[in-house]
């Protein structure tokens, strides 16, 4: 929140904010031992296929924090040479995708000249059939 200076300015001043100690509303044992049930969400009266979802998103969301941590823990340890090894690696995984997708643009453009030369064909097919039921029909 701000609040207004005394002085002619009237410049805003920021509040310093307090630090406040948070009570837990679980232990921190209970919560890293079982996994939240959809039964426990649905017990404050909200309907069991949403329980179930919620109680799923809050594991996958654990799931996704340990794996975060776990790459933070880790990841001071990789060394400067290995970052660089796999900036390299994916510049070059990055260019052989543009390269396959200058090659997939190559392949649509071919595709469309045959299909219309194919349609072309086609027509004069229909026209050199034509003309020889004339000409049989003339014998």
């Amino acid at each position: 929140e701000l609040s207004t200076s005394s002085s002619s300015n009237d410049i805003p001043i920021a509040k310093i904010a307090e630090r406040v100690k948070l009570s837990k509303t679980r232990s921190e044992s209970s919560a890293s031992d079982r996994p939240v049930l959809g039964s426990e969400i649905s017990s404050i009266g909200v309907s069991s296929s949403v329980a179930e979802h919620l109680a799923h998103s809050l594991q996958d969301c654990s799931n996704i924090q340990e794996i975060f941590q776990t790459l933070y823990s880790h990841g001071s340890a990789i060394s400067e040479s290995k970052i660089r090894e796999f900036e390299v690696e994916t510049e070059r995984l990055n260019s052989r995708i543009e390269h396959l997708k200058s090659q997939n643009d190559l392949l649509t453009i071919t595709l469309e000249e045959c299909k219309s030369n194919a349609e072309r064909m086609s027509m004069l097919v229909g026209k050199y059939e034509s003309n020889a039921t004339a000409l049989r029909l003339a014998l």
